[in-house]
């Protein structure tokens, strides 16, 4: 039992893998990183990136329901109109 007290009163941050003053400095470094991300211009991006991607959603849902009444109205034709329907393509 005394050894396991001894053992947990010798673990210091140094014995860890690290000093107090490496952990200030990973600090730093990370505090200085988000200092040089331009969040007010990253976020002016995604917002105009996101508003691009819904409109294409919309676009690409109103093409895809075209698309699939224009292939209802095709199924409904006679033979001879499907083949020149197709030859307009």
């Amino acid at each position: 039992m005394a050894d396991v007290t001894t053992e947990a009163a010798q673990t210091t941050p140094a014995t860890l893998g690290g000093s107090d003053n490496s952990q200030g400095n990973k600090f730093q470094t990370a505090i200085s990183a988000w200092r040089g991300v331009d969040l007010t211009t990253l976020i002016t991006q995604l917002d105009n990136t996101a508003s691009d991607i819904a409109a294409h959603q919309r676009d690409s849902t109103v093409q895809r329901k075209e698309l699939a009444q224009k292939t209802k109205d095709f199924r409904k034709l006679d033979d001879a109109s499907k083949l020149t329907e197709i030859k307009a393509l």
